[in-house]
């Protein structure tokens, strides 16, 4: 393929990711626990795309599908500062992609991915004890006893299936997991929805930064788990659309 093809097909596809971002991040949101905290995969199509089609391009799918979405289905004021971030955050996946390929031991990702899922799982079974009870901006937030012994175990079990996924995906279809993805995927969660998105919303409606955070480590779970399978699947389908 030509430059030219290469560069349209970049763009067509960018196109493509960056309506999909839209639609999930603003229409198709799982789950809202609180006003500050949603599940949903829309960042998995800004990864694939700063991933497979270059940091650029990741940039315009996480800024313009975050900017896009606050002017034409508005759910309150623009904050600038977190359209900001998704841009900047865009970029990240792709270039950290561009670094760890250059590293041979695969393996070495999947275990310090083992590793820090774990301990994630851990650190929030502290917090959620610490922190049962608190309010963000009027809505109550409160974990009784049961929920702070479910919540934990049901984190450990999403890892323990995201472990297995990844496993049976590799058996079954005869294809690599691609654990640099998924350690790219976690510093990606950790960087901008966990920390740097907490930040900006703690400041942004003067609201505690810890509760914000708790609940946030409790969906952290969720989402890398959604993200890494909708992209091992999404890679999957690029694989196969190539063969």
């Amino acid at each position: 393929m030509n430059r030219r093809g290469n560069v349209i097909r970049k763009m067509a596809l960018t196109a493509v990711m960056l309506v999909l971002n839209l639609i999930f991040n603003r229409l198709f949101m799982f789950l809202s626990i609180t006003p500050f905290n949603k599940i949903g995969i829309a960042d998995v199509f800004t990864i694939f795309t700063s991933v497979y089609v270059g940091p650029f391009y990741g940039m315009v799918v996480g800024g313009f599908g975050d900017m896009l979405g606050a002017l034409l289905l508005p759910t309150g004021a623009i904050n600038w500062l977190i359209t900001a971030a998704k841009f900047v955050s865009g970029a990240l996946p792709g270039l950290l992609y561009l670094i760890f390929k250059r590293i041979q031991n695969k393996k070495l990702f999947k275990y310090i991915s083992y590793g820090f899922m774990t301990s994630i799982c851990v650190v929030l079974t502290v917090l959620i004890n610490v922190f049962p009870e608190t309010n963000l901006g009027g809505t109550n937030v409160s974990f009784v006893l049961w929920e702070r012994i479910v919540f934990p175990i049901l984190t450990f079990l999403l890892c323990f299936l995201l472990f297995f996924f990844l496993h049976f995906f590799e058996k079954k279809f005869h294809f690599e997991s691609n654990y640099d993805l998924w350690f790219i995927v976690i510093i990606y969660e950790l960087m901008f929805p966990l920390i740097i998105n907490t930040i900006i919303k703690a400041s942004y409606f003067q609201v505690s930064f810890i509760p914000i955070f708790v609940v946030q480590l409790l969906l952290f779970v969720v989402d890398i788990v959604l993200i890494v399978v909708v992209l091992n699947l999404l890679k999957r389908v690029k694989i196969l659309s190539r063969s």
